[in-house]
Parts: structure tokens; sequence; C-alpha cells
């Protein structure tokens, strides 16, 4: 059974160098303005909406954690979260590539490699 987290990004209001990501349970708030929050156990972040991303309980090669809008060496990104710890890789929004636990030994994690997401990194998506 995988960990349910989450991550998101904190924008430094005067600084972006000191902006962040944040990783823990998701909430959100859908009075006027939607606002999302990540609670780590500490602190309550208030994060970009279109920053989110869920985590697939799976590592790349370099044990490097995958979550929802990663994207990997091939120019593919991780679309769907499945609940059985795994994900779709879609490359220009068509076609898919499914990887999860259970073929994982079959190779599908063993090559993958993250590069960046689609937030920081859209032009990885190219």
């Amino acid at each position: 059974m995988r960990k349910i987290k989450f991550r998101g990004w904190v924008p430094h209001p005067s600084d972006a160098t000191k902006s962040k990501w944040v990783y823990g349970f998701l909430h959100i708030e859908k009075v006027n303005n939607r606002k999302c929050w990540i609670k780590d156990g500490v602190f309550n972040w208030r994060v970009t909406p279109e920053s989110i991303g869920e985590f697939t309980g799976l590592a790349d090669k370099n044990l490097k954690e995958i979550y929802s809008g990663d994207i990997d060496s091939k120019g593919r990104i991780v679309e769907y979260v499945i609940n059985m710890s795994g994900f779709y890789l879609m490359k220009n929004g068509e076609g898919s590539h499914l990887c999860h636990s259970q073929n994982v030994l079959n190779g599908c994690i063993k090559h993958l490699e993250i590069v960046g997401n689609d937030y920081e990194d859209p032009n990885l998506l190219k």
C-alpha cells in the first residue's frame, strides 16, 4: 500500500530564490478563491494550486520519489496516479505507458529518470 502524500510549491512573496517545495497532506478550501494547503506535520503551507502533485508510491532509478506532474528524461509526464502504487506516462497528451508496483521488476522503473516537473520545467515537455 502506498503512502498518501502530496507536494506543492510555496512562493516567497519577495524573493523567488526562497520559494520551495513542501510535502505532506493536502487540504483544499473552496470558499471564494480556492486555497490549497500542504500540512507537513509542523506547519500549514499555502501552496500554488497548479503546482500540486500526488505521490505515486514509487521512486525512479535514482531513488527520487515520483509525483504526478513529474517529467522523465524522454519528455513524458506522470499524468495519473492509480490506487495500486503506480501512474501513467504521457507524451504530448497522447498514448500512455502504465507503470505500477507489480511491473517494476519488468523494467518500467529500472530505467526511468525524473528530470523535472511541469510547474518549474514546462520546457521539458517540448
